[in-house]
């Protein structure tokens, strides 16, 4: 039953670790760091994963051209699903780390009791958007291939509610950067979903090995995360206060979700409605493996870099903010550029040992993603920043003129020279859309030229070589 007003259950809720006597710089950046290493540890366990389970996965579905296209329909379903969750997002999570509120019972319940509605609510739109999307996105499907996607969708939306069901006490770890307490149910969950996938795909190859798989890291995400250490045990409740709260504070988030969902993800679904599952398969690869170092670099920002950003601004303590946004930005960078530089000179020949040549084409798409990912993180390393300023509003801009540049560049790019003219503008976007990033950067005072500038150059003279030897290969 839900109640109206839920007062804390437990009269000494639990404090975050910024709070505790004796808590000051030295204590955060040994927190900062310790979150850092088990993220990155963590990164490392599921990238090995990750690095040989689609070789695996690929083997076991076999090389022909149906099987391809079972890869494709579900990059399309998990892209789909992907928007809907990014599109009803109205930062629960961050509302708890942020919210001095947020180790309140009622707060977390309440936040809990929206994020079920939310599930549901998201549930329900995938069955009625199954369908319209999938003939909106397969324009150049088969009537088998639309049905395929259609009924995909249908069962993975079941996801949502599992997502809904995942307890604050996520968040609350989050805030007290318990990394090794996330990273290693990240780890396990997806180690789990491995196992699933490729047990039921040696039964039956079929589309449904890799929805399964989808489930069951959600399904064992949800239950590990109610087993954490703080925090409350949920229940539905509402608190008009704590509610209102976290709307006022969600409501540009959601803005902000919604387009950069748009900006990140939706450069594969307007590929689909101009090329065919077939090469969409291809891509996905392609870009995952170019975007894994990318990857673990915004899951970290969000376990560490933000609520060590939040922490230093709620204590007014702007000068060292700086310095951790300079420190975590060169480190960040650093270790991308090393990943995408590895991706444009050994990356094809890498995949091409790893999977089945019915499979692979990778020899000029690798090279232009790696390009690109070295343009992305120069951007995307200032993102978590910007939410801790709590500019969501200049975010949303950011995020939206993102997306319309990112469209403009694949459509004229596929006009221009086809796939690879659209996947050069896909790698492009970062670039084309800096100058717009920079001056907003600098009107909220962040903006690091001294850093930005050098590594554009130097970015630019590793990659034109590469590209013109992905043209080459094309």
């Amino acid at each position: 039953m839900i109640e109206e007003k839920t007062v804390s259950e437990d009269p000494t809720p639990p404090q975050s670790a910024f709070d505790e006597p004796g808590t000051g710089n030295s204590r955060l950046k040994k927190l900062a760091l310790k979150g850092a290493f088990w993220s990155f540890l963590g990164f490392g366990v599921v990238y090995v994963l990750r690095f040989f389970s689609w070789p695996i996965m690929t083997r076991l579905l076999g090389g022909d051209e149906e099987a391809k296209i079972l890869l494709g329909a579900m990059a399309v379903v998990d892209t789909f699903m992907l928007g809907l969750i990014f599109l009803s997002d109205v930062g629960i999570n961050l509302s708890v780390i942020r919210n001095e509120r947020g180790s309140e019972a009622s707060f977390q319940n309440t936040a809990w009791t929206i994020q079920m509605m939310r599930g549901v609510i998201l549930f329900a739109l995938t069955l009625l958007l199954a369908r319209p999307a999938a003939e909106l996105l397969g324009q150049n499907f088969t009537p088998e291939q639309v049905d395929l996607v259609t009924t995909a969708l249908m069962v993975s939306g079941f996801s949502s509610i599992l997502l809904g069901l995942q307890s604050t006490k996520w968040a609350i770890a989050q805030r007290d950067l318990n990394t090794r307490a996330i990273v290693g149910i990240e780890v396990g969950s997806y180690l789990f979903s491995f196992l699933v996938r490729v047990c039921w795909v040696i039964i039956s190859p079929t589309i449904w090995a890799l929805v399964a798989g989808g489930l069951a890291e959600n399904v064992l995400k949800a239950g590990l995360s109610w087993m954490l250490p703080n925090g409350v045990r949920n229940k539905f409740a509402w608190d008009k206060e704590a509610a209102k709260e976290i709307w006022v504070f969600g409501r540009w988030i959601m803005l902000s979700s919604a387009l950069t969902y748009a900006a990140r993800e939706s450069g594969l679904l307007v590929m689909t409605a101009r090329t065919d599952l077939n090469f969409i398969s291809e891509f996905k690869l392609s870009w995952l493996y170019a975007s894994l170092v990318v990857t673990a670099i915004m899951q970290m920002g969000y376990k560490v870099m933000y609520p060590t950003f939040s922490d230093l601004l709620k204590q007014g303590k702007h000068d060292s903010f700086m310095k951790a946004l300079t420190r975590a930005r060169l480190a960040v960078i650093a270790l991308t550029w090393v990943a995408a530089i590895g991706v444009m000179l050994v990356g094809p020949f890498v995949a091409g040992y790893l999977f089945d040549d019915n499979w692979y084409r990778f020899e000029w798409i690798m090279p232009i993603m790696g390009a690109g990912v070295m343009f992305v993180i120069i951007g995307s390393s200032y993102d978590h920043a910007i939410i801790a300023k709590e500019e969501t509003m200049i975010n949303a801009l950011l995020q939206g003129v993102y997306f319309v540049v990112l469209v403009a560049a694949i459509l004229v790019g596929f006009r221009i020279n086809g796939q690879i003219g659209a996947v050069t503008g896909f790698a492009a976007v970062s670039l084309i859309h800096y100058p717009f990033k920079a001056y907003w950067l600098k009107k909220i005072g962040i903006w690091q030229p001294r850093i930005d500038l050098p590594l554009l150059v130097v970015a630019a003279a590793i990659i034109a070589p590469t590209l013109w030897l992905a043209f080459r290969i094309y």
